[in-house]
This record gives structure tokens, C-alpha cells and sequence, in this order.
């Protein structure tokens, strides 16, 4: 199957008047796997749609009497890492013991329910809470208040491979974000990352 999969995907670039990749990892891998001239190839990078996402007044209230307030957006399936920031926020809190952050947890997808019961196996009732998805208001209430930013997607050639977009939409807030390092992750979010060993939940919640 693999190998089939080889086989289109060459007749594919080899038949392509022009490729669009969506980074340059999928570039090279054109150039190389593809064979693809490079001058046949455009990157096309997403990015955040400012007609919805714009800077609010901050709400303080939004922190819900913590000093800090901690979110993440996106997708939650079983390859986007949202189990190892609650292991991680498990080590913020026994290990490092630190009680003084809400940590908010915007989005849906088929891995929710599970990570709800994660969330109660960690006893994580009350430092963290699942909105599931949110409108377009509240997404920018919440990013327009909060203190940091996370992006937990844990390694793996597919998520190095990847642009993963909650990263621009942090940065449109301004917002300061902690992401193991991965090769995509650190092109997006350069300086404004603090980027630690990949998969490794406390050094994770140390950052």
C-alpha cells in the first residue's frame, strides 16, 4: 500500500504544471521525493483570517481569580497532544507546585470526551476547563485576555511536517506560546516560542 501510495503520488508531481506545498518541509519534499523542478513549486503558508479574530479589551475576570491565564485552540484528536498538556499541567501543579493559572481549553473533536475523563483521572477539576468550540467572540475574549499560549502537539513526522495554524493565531494576539520543538512550529513562531524538548511533559510545564 505504501509503495502504491509512492507511485501516485510521483505520477501526481510529475503531471503537476505547478505544486502548491504548504510549507517549505512539503516543498523539499517535492524537490526530492517529487523530483519537482524547483521553479514548478510555490509555498503558500495559512494564516489568520482578520475579519474574525481581533483584540479585545482585556477581562480580567476571565482568569477566575488566578493570576495567570493559559489557553489553547484547536483540534482535539488523538494526535494533537492535548493529553500531554494535561500530564503537564499535572507536573505544574504536584511537581512544581504552582496553583496560580487557569488553564482554558477551547475546541472539539473525537478525542474530547476522552480527554474529559483524563482530566478527572489527574484530578485537574477546577485549574482546568474544556469550553469544547466557542464562537468567534469568545475565542478572541479568551486569546485577547490570556497570559500564555500552548501548542502541545507532541513529535512526529507528521506534526514536524506541519504548520499548524493556532500558532499564527496566537501570534495575532501577541501572545507568548510554549511548543516542543518541532521543525514547522519553530519556522512560524521563531522568537516568539519558547520551544523545549519534544514530548517531554515537564519540561513542558517548567516553560
Amino acid at each position: 500500500l505504501y509503495s502504491l501510495l509512492l507511485l501516485l503520488e510521483r505520477a501526481t508531481y510529475r503531471t503537476a504544471d505547478l505544486v502548491i506545498e504548504v510549507n517549505e518541509s512539503h516543498a523539499r519534499i517535492a524537490r526530492t521525493r517529487g523530483r519537482v523542478r524547483p521553479e514548478r513549486i510555490r509555498v503558500v503558508r495559512s494564516g489568520p483570517d482578520f475579519e474574525r479574530l481581533r483584540l479585545l479589551p482585556e477581562e480580567p475576570e476571565l482568569r477566575a481569580g488566578k493570576k495567570y491565564l493559559v489557553c489553547y485552540l484547536g483540534e482535539m484528536c488523538p494526535q494533537d497532544g492535548v493529553d500531554y498538556l494535561l500530564r503537564a499541567i499535572r507536573h505544574y501543579r504536584n511537581a512544581l507546585w504552582r496553583d496560580d493559572a487557569r488553564f482554558v481549553l477551547m475546541g472539539g473533536g473525537p478525542a474530547l470526551e476522552e480527554l474529559k475523563s483524563l482530566k478527572e483521572k489527574l484530578q485537574l477539576d477546577g485549574a482546568v476547563e474544556f469550553t469544547g468550540r466557542v464562537s468567534d467572540h469568545d475565542l478572541c475574549r479568551y486569546l485577547s485576555t490570556a497570559d500564555l499560549c500552548v501548542d502541545p502537539d507532541p513529535w512526529s513526522e507528521w506534526a514536524d511536517k506541519s504548520t499548524m495554524n493556532k500558532i499564527m493565531e496566537y501570534m495575532a494576539f501577541g501572545k507568548p506560546i510554549v511548543a516542543f520543538d518541532l521543525t514547522e512550529a519553530r519556522v512560524s513562531a521563531g522568537r516568539a516560542a519558547r520551544f523545549v524538548r519534544p514530548n517531554d511533559e515537564a519540561e513542558f510545564a517548567k516553560a
